[in-house]
């Protein structure tokens, strides 16, 4: 079912187990956090005209530990996406600071829904504002000396 321009509602479930499924369906505040995020994601495709593929969005505890992730990782609150941009390479610093702009940029568009964002060398991780993050942070995560 497609609730977004550019994505589904499957997208929304990526990676999730069947259980994560019913945790983010069953609790409205996760579905609707979700929502703004890939409405978000819908106006970066608008702009930058390259397709976007969602890699990750909400993850139970377990899951998350299983990742790697951090133990107070916005993702197990349904608060975060991490996602990639095909035929982008972070690694280009001209490329880098191109998006860093357009998503300051677009965040300040959508009243500024977002608290941070990390640029790996692969994929950027969005997440919604919270009491931590309160104004938009970038960290740049990529490996130096890779380009």
């Amino acid at each position: 079912m497609r609730l977004f321009k550019y994505f589904t509602t499957e997208e929304m479930f990526t990676n999730c187990s069947d259980m994560e499924k019913i945790q983010i369906i069953t609790k409205d505040e996760n579905f609707i956090k979700l929502g703004k995020l890939f409405r978000f994601l819908d106006h970066l495709r608008d702009i930058i005209g390259s397709p976007i593929v969602v890699t990750s969005t909400y993850r139970d505890t377990d899951h998350n530990k299983a990742v790697g992730g951090v133990d107070n990782s916005q993702h197990t609150l349904a608060e975060a996406v991490d996602f990639k941009i095909k035929n982008v390479n972070f690694t280009d610093e001209n490329t880098y600071n191109l998006i860093t702009c357009i998503i300051a940029n677009l965040n300040d568009n959508t009243t500024q829904l977002l608290g941070q964002v990390i640029i790996y060398d692969t994929f950027i991780h969005i997440s919604l504002k919270n009491q931590t993050h309160q104004n938009l942070k970038f960290y740049d995560k990529r490996k130096k000396g890779t380009n």
